[in-house]
């Protein structure tokens, strides 16, 4: 029996400090501009794990929740490029938003090994 209880804890013990189990990889909004006017800057920050790849797209959100639009190379419904989370684990990007007024959503998604994550947010541009 006290050789079932020793290995018992050894168990928790090797559990208890498995890499991956404690560090997975998070994203969370550190700041977005909610409402910006055409041809104003718009800027996302993120925070995630220091190293990770990140990138994200943006969507016009049509009215009557149909499906998004605006997707291509442009800001206002297209790519955010990789970007390397910074040693903070920030990464940051500013863009000229153009295009018409309504709501865009935003996902970013980070990978980090074989981890990813992903964050939903948005922003307004007015007329």
């Amino acid at each position: 029996m006290r050789t079932f209880a020793g290995l018992g804890m050894l168990l928790v013990l090797a559990v208890a400090v498995a890499p991956g189990f404690a560090d997975s990889l998070t994203v969370t909004l550190v700041s977005i501009t909610p409402t910006v006017s055409h041809g104003e800057q718009s800027t996302l920050v993120i925070q995630t794990q220091p190293g990770a790849a990140c990138s994200g797209e943006i969507t016009l959100q049509k009215a009557g929740g149909g499906k998004p639009g605006g997707q291509g190379n442009n800001p206002s419904g297209g790519r955010l490029p990789e970007r390397q989370a910074n040693a903070q684990g920030q990464v940051t990007w500013m863009w000229k938003t153009i295009g018409t007024a309504g709501h865009r959503n935003v996902r970013v998604t980070c990978k980090s090994g074989d981890q990813t994550a992903s964050l939903d947010t948005g922003f307004d541009v007015g007329g």
